[in-house]
């Protein structure tokens, strides 16, 4: 199995971890295994992650091949996503991995039941974040709804 090695520095500035490139890095990637390890080097504090991997698919969803709506609502749940893990204390793939993700902005589920058909969002996983997922994807069609109202 492949594996990749990368360091998340902590910005202090923005008081997180810069998770940018490992989000982009398992964007097509199934997870095999992983090992993470906090260090601090010259008072400065980082994430070293150890990723052992399968490359998905070419055709896999990616954010990138969706139109600009959904692309925003994945970018938004992304966000939230990174912000949920850092109040956790957890990986970003722990809380919602990028494909799952990707599936929720395609299917747009309107109810735990829905989430819950979505490959990887068991009952542990829906417990804890599926009404707040819901409540995003809801909320983000309703303001465009509201948006297009506004403008005609």
């Amino acid at each position: 199995m492949p594996i990749r090695i990368i360091t998340v520095p902590f910005l202090a500035d923005k008081d997180i971890f810069d998770d940018e490139e490992l989000n982009r890095f398992l964007e097509n990637k199934k997870v095999i295994s992983t090992q993470a390890h906090f260090f601090t080097q010259e008072n400065k504090s980082f994430w070293t992650v150890f990723i052992e991997f399968e490359t998905l698919l070419v055709n896999s969803v990616s954010p990138f091949a969706m139109a600009e709506p959904e692309r925003m609502l994945y970018e938004n749940l992304a966000q939230w996503r990174r912000e949920q893990a850092g109040k956790d204390g957890v990986p970003v793939f722990i809380v919602a991995t990028n494909s799952e993700l990707a599936e929720v902005v395609r299917r747009a589920p309107k109810s735990i039941e829905a989430l819950k058909s979505i490959k990887g969002f068991g009952n542990k996983k829906l417990e804890k974040y599926g009404k707040a997922i819901l409540n995003k994807v809801n909320g983000f069609y309703e303001r465009k709804i509201e948006d297009r109202t506004i403008k005609t």
